[in-house]
């Protein structure tokens, strides 16, 4: 069994975020001793390595909450959703580094950036999403 402070310095998390996990449901100590220590087994530290992995990829507390009550398969099909809107996101920021980029060129070449243009593909961009 690992204290709170443990099972927090391994998942690099704060002990007050597993205090808060455990407040809204999300992820409950095995045990707690008659001290009042917050313990934890090998199992539930996994489950928090899972939690953090879902928080990473973007879903919310109560989302991977949920989540978690779910199937495997209904897992995936949120996984892949979830896919899908990180690489739309990374496709509209690369549009917005090429942008930055020829508006950065065209100010050290002396021109004045076609911001109203530059704003307008984006926009454009957007709406083709």
């Amino acid at each position: 069994m690992y204290k709170i402070r443990e099972v927090a310095r391994m998942a690099h998390v704060s002990p007050r975020a597993l205090r808060h996990y455990d407040d809204i449901g999300l992820l409950r100590p095995d045990f707690t001793s008659p001290a009042g220590y917050r313990l934890y087994s090998e199992a539930t530290a996994q489950r928090l390595r899972e939690i953090l992995f879902y928080k990473a990829v973007g879903f919310d507390l109560m989302e991977i909450k949920d989540l978690l009550q779910q199937s495997t398969e209904e897992r995936r099909s949120q996984l892949i959703s979830r896919r899908q809107r990180v690489t739309d996101a990374r496709q509209h920021l690369q549009k917005v580094i090429q942008a930055m980029d020829v508006a950065l060129d065209d100010l050290q070449d002396g021109k004045i950036p076609l911001y109203q243009s530059l704003c307008t593909h984006l926009k454009t961009e957007e709406r083709n999403d």
